[in-house]
């Protein structure tokens, strides 16, 4: 599975980051069904080829950018 995570400097989105992480190179096995393939990582600060990237290529979205 190709994931986009959208906002991934935020708190919410470096959590979920290192997690998917962990899964990903089996540190954490309680998913073990789930197969991370790659992780497209976009912030604000981030180039909009790996928004476009992740859009076009991604299985699943985590929308979490948003201004405070």
């Amino acid at each position: 599975m190709k994931i986009l995570i959208t906002g991934a400097a935020g708190f919410v989105g470096r959590n979920l980051t290192e997690t998917l992480r962990c899964i990903r190179d089996g540190k954490d096995r309680r998913f073990p069904d789930l197969v991370i393939e790659e992780l497209f990582l976009y912030d604000q600060d981030s180039r909009l080829e790996v928004l476009e990237a992740g859009c076009r290529e991604a299985d699943f979205v985590f929308h979490l950018a948003g201004v405070n």
